[in-house]
């Protein structure tokens, strides 16, 4: 076993600094003069700013094992005289101390990888200062998890490591050949001449229901694997009610694993984004425990879980006296989110057995009907619903269903490929004028 965040954080700083290890063997070999010279410009600027911190209103020390090697890089920067030999030489001064600290990295994950085979743990603090004495942040280790940046946003790379030099030939490529979705309104007559009945249109609506509780369970547990890692805690209040409490190694409660009695207190996550969507933090006092004052001892516990927010209405504030832990959950793994989504897929095809070869397409057509409405006009139906006295005898009961797609292309693939080469925009319209759309 190991300190998976430990050795996590370490390897990042690992591959950046092999990163920037061979972006100076690919400037010695490739760069010109101006290029070479540039990044000695660069990393002599970074260096000088340390120097300048250690002087600061709080000091901030250079470790004696770097410096050296960083005055080095600095003086012969500042050689008027300046040619590709001296620059050259102040580049192999900067790799070497570059290799030293991936030896050091190296180091400290086999000790967080063996954390709970010894007493020893990784140190750190030295760690957290090595990453100050990089000269530039090497932002593709970070941005390859988004997955924004496979559909839309890119990665932008920011030197000339061998990675990002294929970063920027990919980004060439993928500018030029990038596919765009469409709102799939657009295509709403896909099966235009196709006829269904009211009870084919019914039985595609029990079916996409039933499609999608199964599909979007499958969705909200692919998300939290991305926002919430390692075990979670069910923890039950003296009322009866029972929240989840995520991202336990996230905050590292000592106490939380053998857990009898908590107090918890909810305080708001200010800052959040796309990868730390969370709003709540839970702080507990576990099994009374005080602090060197004699005050309760609270810390950060954990995430609240976006499920138990929206069940509960819970709100920064809030306070729980006695609560009790229920149950430790293993984290979500990647096979038990993909069971999830192949049982949604088995529910469609479910549905496509049973239905007679004759009635295939005509089903297919009222299925892409549900599918492909518009949601505006979704929520009308659904505003008449609930309002029996706008009702008229010529305004029957319409059928409201969310706009999601994928219950059509789980069902039926096969019928709307068929239904692509007859296609054809014979009938422009403008849409959605008052509405913000991507044309």
């Amino acid at each position: 076993m190991s300190d998976s965040i430990s050795v996590g954080i370490i390897n990042n700083q690992v591959t950046a600094l092999e990163a920037l290890e061979s972006e100076i063997e690919v400037l010695k070999t490739y760069g010109n003069l101006e290029q070479q010279s540039t990044y000695l410009d660069q990393v002599s600027k970074h260096y000088q700013t340390l120097f300048e911190q250690e002087h600061g209103e709080k000091p901030k020390p250079i470790r004696a094992e770097y410096k050296p090697f960083m005055q080095s890089v600095v003086a012969i920067a500042e050689n008027p005289n300046r040619t590709p030999k001296i620059i050259q030489q102040a580049m192999d001064v900067n790799r070497l101390m570059y290799r030293e600290m991936i030896g050091e990295g190296c180091y400290q994950n086999q000790i967080a990888v063996d954390l709970f085979k010894s007493a020893k743990k990784p140190e750190m603090n030295k760690i957290r200062e090595n990453s100050r004495y990089l000269y530039r942040d090497v932002n593709y280790i970070k941005d390859k998890k988004s997955p924004s940046v496979y559909l839309n946003t890119g990665i932008t790379p920011k030197g000339y490591s061998p990675v990002e030099l294929l970063i920027s030939q990919t980004n060439k490529y993928f500018q030029e050949s990038q596919l765009e979705s469409r709102p799939i309104v657009q295509f709403k007559d896909l099966f235009k001449g196709v006829e269904f009945t009211p009870q084919q249109k019914f039985a595609a609506i029990a079916a996409k229901y039933e499609f999608d509780l199964k599909f979007n369970a499958a969705v909200r547990a692919s998300r939290r694997r991305e926002t919430e890692s390692g075990p979670s805690a069910i923890i039950q209040t003296d009322s009866g009610t029972q929240l989840e409490i995520t991202n336990l190694t996230r905050y590292g409660h000592p106490l939380i694993w053998k857990a009898q009695t908590l107090n918890i207190r909810l305080n708001e996550i200010k800052f959040t984004n796309s990868e730390r969507p969370h709003k709540l933090l839970a702080v507990a006092q576990i099994d009374g425990e005080v602090g060197k004052d004699g005050k309760p001892a609270y810390r950060n516990l954990g995430t609240v879980s976006q499920q138990s927010v929206t069940d509960h209405n819970f709100k920064s504030g809030m306070t729980m006296q006695g609560a009790k832990l229920l149950e430790l959950k293993p984290e979500l793994t990647r096979s038990q989110t993909k069971l999830l989504f192949d049982k949604a897929q088995e529910a469609a095809l479910a549905f496509y057995a049973k239905i007679p070869e004759s009635e295939k397409l005509a089903l297919s057509a009222a299925a892409w009907n549900i599918c492909a409405s518009r949601q505006d006009e979704l929520e009308v139906a659904r505003k008449e619903n609930a309002n029996p006295q706008a009702m008229s005898n010529d305004k029957p009961l319409r059928v409201y269903a969310k706009k999601v797609s994928n219950f059509a292309f789980a069902a039926f693939p096969n019928e709307i490929i068929s239904r692509l080469d007859k296609l054809q925009f014979t009938e422009p319209k403008l849409v959605t004028i008052m509405k913000r759309i991507n044309f």
